[in-house]
């Protein structure tokens, strides 16, 4: 809002001139992928400027930068923070009555500390979360159905307008190559990650890269060719971490954090790196984070800024909070194809990204002892 009235009338025309142009080379038959790219970098460009030059003139900009974590904190708080063990654990029975006081008769929690019990317990806990939701509406039919659903098809056009062009989707087909490979292991992941069941790290396939990068890209592409993973790259290990500091003796207060094998991670990270040029035309705007070049900071920003105004105009505002539970843990692996067939995505591209999820397994480990097998039937963990 107050963005928008500092904007310079000349240069926002000139915004608008590439966006136009922009939009007819995405839609024409010719090959412009480089003008497509050299307009996307300058409107991406004149964008950050007017972002940067706002920021300068708001107090909150001060209060952002002011808090944001240092490298030494965010050690600090890792070191503190780490993977967690469940001691004891507390159920809910299901007996309990709320509305009579807790007592001997009305027990409100089960209370347990054998460890065998507790990995049983938490396993059984985690594996509810991964089994599969029953009736669930994921093929194309029915997402048509919902997006024009109410008489308001504004939802279906909207999505339509984020398909990636054919141009962009072409180039992402196809198996995984020795040098993408090499760039994802060299200069996108991080080499201290901790290591799968297969107990190697990102730095040791650096190390041995020149002899094991053939049998590596082969092995890989003959997954895909066959259609699965693995026992071993299908296979996670999972470690628990608080949420914050939620009662540590409750199973769904920890995030499950999965330990892959690094040759999973490697062709994984390959093809996010094929699939980011697409983010800007399938992601919107308003989204702040997992987007390269976006600040989640920037949320606080434009809700000071709105309070700020409903303040001054004195207009009556609501401040709505919405969470998907578990969103991570419970999103459907046939939904994600079909929406990715949908926005444009390639057949080669869809099967990687459903390779990745198909059948997958985990392990959580506690005490120093993996717990029983939990099938991943849904989610992305």
């Amino acid at each position: 809002m107050e963005f928008s009235k500092s904007l310079k009338t000349n240069t926002r025309k000139d915004e608008i001139r590439k966006e136009n142009e922009l939009n007819n080379l995405i839609n024409s038959d010719t090959n412009n992928t480089e003008r497509i790219q050299l307009l996307e970098n300058e409107i991406l460009q004149t964008e950050l400027e007017h972002v940067s030059r706002e920021l300068q003139f708001k107090e909150n900009f001060t209060l952002l930068e002011d808090e944001k974590p240092s490298r030494n904190f965010l050690n600090l708080e890792s070191t503190k923070g780490g993977y967690n063990e469940i001691t004891i654990l507390r159920e809910p029975t299901l007996n309990f009555d709320p509305t009579r006081e807790e007592s001997i008769e009305n027990i409100k929690y089960n209370v347990f500390n054998d460890q065998p019990l507790i990995r049983d317990k938490v396993t059984g806990q985690f594996q509810k979360f991964y089994d599969l939701q029953p009736n669930l509406k994921t093929s194309r039919e029915e997402l048509l159905k919902f997006w024009k659903s109410d008489s308001d098809e504004s939802p279906f056009e909207e999505f339509q307008n984020r398909k990636i062009p054919d141009y962009l989707s072409r180039k992402m087909e196809g198996k995984l190559t020795s040098k993408e490979l090499k760039d994802a292991l060299f200069n996108k992941m991080h080499g201290n990650s901790a290591p799968g069941l297969d107990g190697f790290t990102v730095n040791w396939l650096r190390t041995f890269w020149p002899e094991l990068a053939t049998i590596t890209k082969n092995a890989l592409n003959d997954c895909f060719d066959k259609g699965g993973l693995t026992g071993l790259l299908k296979t996670a290990v999972i470690r628990l971490l608080r949420k914050g500091v939620k009662d540590p003796t409750i199973a769904g207060n920890y995030r499950p954090i999965s330990l892959l094998s690094v040759h999973y991670k490697l062709a994984s990270c390959a093809i996010t790196q094929r699939i980011k040029p697409a983010v800007n035309f399938v992601v919107g705007r308003q989204q702040k984070a997992y987007v390269e070049g976006n600040v989640i900071g920037s949320c606080i920003i434009n809700l000071l800024n709105m309070m700020h105004h409903v303040n001054e105009k004195q207009k009556a505002s609501l401040i709505l909070l919405i969470d998907f539970r578990k969103a991570f843990d419970s999103i459907d692996h046939t939904f994600i194809s079909t929406v990715l067939e949908e926005l444009g995505f390639g057949k080669d591209v869809v099967k990687w990204i459903s390779i990745f999820f198909d059948s997958r397994e985990a392990f959580i480990l506690l005490g120093g002892h993996l717990s029983k097998r939990i099938l991943l039937e849904q989610g992305v963990p």
